[in-house]
């Protein structure tokens, strides 16, 4: 875990963290950007982190919420269950 917060700390925008519960377990979303602009959700591959987005969620974040998200494929599910195209894996939009 200190490696993964010694990550954190060189995160290049503010951010704020979040700890989504499911039935499947906490999940941790790293959160930066506007909260009145619209959302983005980076989810990483696997054998990965929230961590990899790091290069990119400066820029991201100037246009975009984004939600960096630590979780299984489960809680991702979870997650976008209010957007389009989640059952065929091809998300659109927030509905």
């Amino acid at each position: 875990m200190d490696q993964y917060d010694a990550l954190l700390a060189r995160w290049p925008a503010p951010y704020t963290t979040l700890d989504i519960a499911s039935r499947y377990g906490a999940t941790f979303v790293a959160a930066s950007g506007s909260e009145s602009a619209p959302p983005l959700v980076l989810i990483h591959g696997a054998g990965s982190n929230s961590a990899m987005w790091a290069g990119d969620v400066g820029e991201y974040s100037r246009h975009y919420r984004v939600y960096a998200v630590d979780g299984d494929r489960y809680l991702v599910k979870l997650l976008l269950s209010g957007m389009e195209g989640v059952s065929d894996g091809t998300v659109t939009g927030a509905r």
